[in-house]
C-alpha cells in the first residue's frame, strides 16, 4: 500500500516547542472577560478562555464566568461568585486547573475592599471544596483603568493580603498590577515585573475600538491581544511552580 507521510520543513535558525501537555480540563471562574455568553465576545477572535487553555497546555476548557459581576457583586441579576458556586458546582466536572479572576468590577462599582476581600476567600474555600486536588491560579484585578486607578489598586491589595491569609497550599495568586506571582504559602515566584494593562498599552477609548473587550486590533492593541500572553505566560509559571 501506499504511505502517506506529512512534515513541515524549517530552517536552521528556527525550533518548534510545543506547549506543555497537561490534563484535559481548565476552569474559568471570573468576570466578561471569560464570559463566553456575552454578546460583545461573540467574534471568534475573543475567544479568550480557549487561547489561553491551549497555549497553556489543556486541550479543553469550560467557563463559569458572567459579565458585569465579582465574588460580591451581583449585576442586574446575573449572581455573584459565592451564589453562582451554590448554584453551578465545579465539582462534576473535575477540572484538572480552576483560574479565578474577580475584584474588577466591584472596584469599578464602589464594593468596598472589606467586603469583596471577605466574599473571595469564602469563594475560594468553596471553590477548593469543589476541587480538592486541584490547582488553583488566583488573578487579581484586571487592570489599571484610568478613571479607576484608585479603586483598582485598593481592591488589588486587599485581594492579596486575602489569599496571603487563606494559606491554601496549592494555589497561586497572580498580580496583573506588577506581573508578581505568589504562592499560597507566601513564597514569591516572580516578583515585580510589569503591568499587564495600562494606558500606554491599551487604547481606553470607547466605544470605538480599543475599549475593555477590544479583540487583537494590532494598533491600537487591544485588550484581549495584551491579555493573551501575559495570562498564558503568568498561569504556565504559576502552574510549573505548583509542580504541575
Amino acid at each position: 500500500g501506499t504511505m502517506l507521510l506529512s512534515y513541515v520543513a524549517v530552517d536552521a535558525g528556527n525550533t518548534i516547542t510545543p506547549p506543555a501537555q497537561r490534563s484535559p480540563l481548565m476552569a474559568f471562574v471570573s468576570d466578561s472577560f471569560f464570559d463566553t455568553e456575552s454578546p460583545s465576545l461573540m467574534s471568534a477572535h475573543h475567544d479568550l478562555g480557549v487561547k489561553v487553555a491551549q497555549k497553556t497546555g489543556f486541550p479543553h476548557c469550560a467557563s463559569w464566568s458572567l459579565g458585569g459581576t465579582s465574588y460580591s457583586l451581583d449585576s442586574s441579576g446575573r449572581k455573584a461568585l459565592q451564589t453562582l458556586l451554590t448554584l453551578n458546582s465545579l465539582s462534576p466536572f473535575l477540572p484538572d486547573a480552576v483560574v479565578i479572576g474577580h475584584g474588577t468590577n466591584a472596584a469599578n462599582y464602589g464594593v468596598t475592599p472589606a467586603i469583596e476581600s471577605a466574599a473571595a476567600q469564602a469563594s475560594w474555600r468553596a471553590i477548593r471544596s469543589q476541587a480538592p486536588g486541584t490547582p488553583i491560579v488566583v488573578i487579581g484585578t484586571w487592570y489599571l483603568h484610568p478613571s479607576f486607578v484608585a479603586q483598582q489598586t485598593a481592591m488589588q491589595v486587599a485581594l492579596k493580603a486575602e489569599f496571603l491569609s487563606w494559606r491554601d497550599p496549592n494555589s497561586v495568586f497572580v498580580d496583573p498590577h506588577d506581573g508578581s506571582i505568589t504562592l499560597g504559602n507566601g513564597s514569591i515566584v516572580r516578583s515585580s515585573a510589569a503591568a499587564w494593562l495600562n494606558p500606554s498599552n491599551v487604547s481606553w477609548a470607547f466605544p470605538s475600538t480599543g475599549g475593555v473587550h477590544d479583540g487583537f486590533h494590532p494598533s491600537p492593541p487591544g485588550v484581549h491581544h495584551v491579555l493573551v500572553p501575559a495570562l498564558v505566560d503568568s498561569i504556565d509559571a504559576a502552574l510549573t511552580a505548583l509542580g504541575y
